[in-house]
Protein backbone atom coordinates (compact mmCIF):
# COMPACT_ATOMS: atom_id res chain seq x y z
CA UNK A 1 0.00 0.00 0.00
CA UNK A 2 1.37 3.35 -0.98
CA UNK A 3 1.19 6.14 1.55
CA UNK A 4 -0.04 9.31 -0.05
CA UNK A 5 -0.50 12.69 1.49
CA UNK A 6 -4.20 13.55 1.43
CA UNK A 7 -5.10 16.39 -0.88
CA UNK A 8 -7.32 19.25 0.16
CA UNK A 9 -10.16 17.57 -1.73
CA UNK A 10 -9.73 14.47 0.45
CA UNK A 11 -9.87 16.61 3.59
CA UNK A 12 -12.99 18.40 2.36
CA UNK A 13 -14.63 15.10 1.51
CA UNK A 14 -13.65 13.63 4.87
CA UNK A 15 -15.01 16.69 6.66
CA UNK A 16 -18.28 16.51 4.72
CA UNK A 17 -18.62 12.80 5.45
CA UNK A 18 -18.03 13.49 9.15
CA UNK A 19 -20.67 16.24 9.06
CA UNK A 20 -23.12 13.86 7.38
CA UNK A 21 -22.39 11.18 9.98
CA UNK A 22 -22.98 13.65 12.83
CA UNK A 23 -26.20 14.88 11.22
CA UNK A 24 -27.42 11.31 10.80
CA UNK A 25 -26.61 10.64 14.45
CA UNK A 26 -28.62 13.71 15.50
CA UNK A 27 -31.54 12.60 13.31
CA UNK A 28 -31.49 9.13 14.90
CA UNK A 29 -31.43 10.73 18.36
CA UNK A 30 -34.44 12.90 17.49
CA UNK A 31 -36.28 9.88 16.08
CA UNK A 32 -35.61 8.00 19.33
CA UNK A 33 -36.90 10.92 21.39
CA UNK A 34 -40.04 11.15 19.25
CA UNK A 35 -40.63 7.40 19.51
CA UNK A 36 -40.29 7.63 23.30
CA UNK A 37 -42.80 10.49 23.35
CA UNK A 38 -45.25 8.44 21.27
CA UNK A 39 -44.87 5.51 23.68
CA UNK A 40 -45.36 7.82 26.67
CA UNK A 41 -48.47 9.30 25.03
CA UNK A 42 -49.86 5.82 24.37
CA UNK A 43 -49.19 4.75 27.98
CA UNK A 44 -51.00 7.84 29.29
CA UNK A 45 -53.90 7.18 26.92
CA UNK A 46 -54.11 3.56 28.11
CA UNK A 47 -54.06 4.67 31.75
CA UNK A 48 -56.87 7.13 31.02
CA UNK A 49 -58.94 4.42 29.34
CA UNK A 50 -58.38 2.11 32.33
CA UNK A 51 -59.59 4.87 34.65
CA UNK A 52 -62.67 5.35 32.48
CA UNK A 53 -63.40 1.61 32.62
CA UNK A 54 -62.94 1.63 36.39
CA UNK A 55 -65.33 4.58 36.65
CA UNK A 56 -67.97 2.75 34.61
CA UNK A 57 -67.52 -0.40 36.70
CA UNK A 58 -68.02 1.60 39.91
CA UNK A 59 -71.19 3.16 38.49
CA UNK A 60 -72.47 -0.30 37.58
CA UNK A 61 -71.75 -1.59 41.09
CA UNK A 62 -73.62 1.34 42.62
CA UNK A 63 -76.55 0.80 40.25
CA UNK A 64 -76.93 -2.87 41.25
Amino acid sequence: ASSTIPTSDNWVEAHLLAEIAMSNCKIQHIKKLLANQVVHHDVLQLQYICLQVEKVNLKLMVAE
